[in-house]
């Protein structure tokens, strides 16, 4: 199930949400960050089993460009942010 009003932060961020599905053995939700405003978007996640070591990670999405995450049990996205435009 895809959200049929994808949320939207401030003015250039949109996300989706699809319902889970398989990638190799790993159920998956994939999560779409679409940067069409002309902003950059960066995405923290969290990489690790709950009871295991764990990293954080940050990717920036280019502004006009849409990005596909896979969060499962061993990654979970734990910020969202439109940064400033890089023209700024």
């Amino acid at each position: 199930m895809v959200l049929s009003q994808p949320s939207k932060l401030r003015t250039g961020v949109r996300f989706s949400l699809s319902a889970p599905y398989r990638i190799g053995n790993i159920m998956t939700t994939k999560v779409t960050v679409d940067a069409h405003a002309g902003w950059p978007v960066s995405v923290t996640y969290i990489v690790g089993e709950p009871h295991l070591s764990t990293r954080i990670e940050t990717e920036v999405v280019p502004p006009h460009t849409t990005r596909d995450f896979y969060i499962h049990s061993g990654m979970r996205i734990s910020n969202i942010e439109e940064l400033p435009s890089i023209d700024e």
